[in-house]
């Protein structure tokens, strides 16, 4: 079994580790903070530029009425362009923040995390945060996303992990 370090991340002031599972727990309907999308073209891995944080995973908040998974899809398009295959979608788990005031820790929230194929990608509404997206290989994450910490080396790599064992490799893509 993985084992998933808790880290400090500054700019949420919250301690953070990841729990694999397919669903969230009993107490995570009302403590969704945002849902992330590792997705994947072909062999790359598809990293949205947010502006003023540079190269991320697709990720935002749920809008009333949606779904988990509605708002992964969601997130996806508006920050990449990228339409993700309806079959080639699963939940892995989620990340656990829990906040830190003055040094005690206090209330959690979870980010529902996906892995994802995606088929194609078209344009992005005109109204994203987004600049954009880069198509990267998942050996260029550390040097390319816009921090790297423990954490996420070992859950991108549980990600990967997920992706092979579930989808397996090579969905085809077309040329871009």
């Amino acid at each position: 079994m993985k084992v998933f370090p808790t880290v400090y991340w500054q700019a949420m002031k919250a301690n953070a580790t990841f729990v694999p599972a397919d669903h969230l727990p009993a107490d995570g309907a009302g403590r969704v903070y945002a849902v992330l999308v590792h997705v994947y073209f072909g062999e790359k891995i598809v990293l949205a530029n947010i502006d003023g944080r540079g190269a991320c995973t697709p990720s935002g908040r749920v809008e009333p009425g949606e779904s988990i998974d509605g708002a992964a899809v969601r997130e996806t398009f508006e920050e990449t362009g990228a339409v993700l295959h309806d079959e080639r979608r699963r939940l892995i788990g989620y990340y656990v923040l829990s906040s830190v005031d003055e040094g005690r820790q206090s209330d959690h929230v979870y980010c529902p995390t996906f892995i994802a194929e995606a088929t194609h990608f078209e344009n992005m509404p005109s109204d994203t945060e987004s600049l954009g997206f880069f198509l990267v290989d998942p050996q260029d994450l550390a040097d390319s996303y816009y921090f790297w910490d423990d954490l996420l080396s070992t859950e991108f790599d549980y990600a990967a992990e997920c992706r092979e064992r579930w989808f397996g490799r090579g969905y085809p893509i077309p040329d871009l």
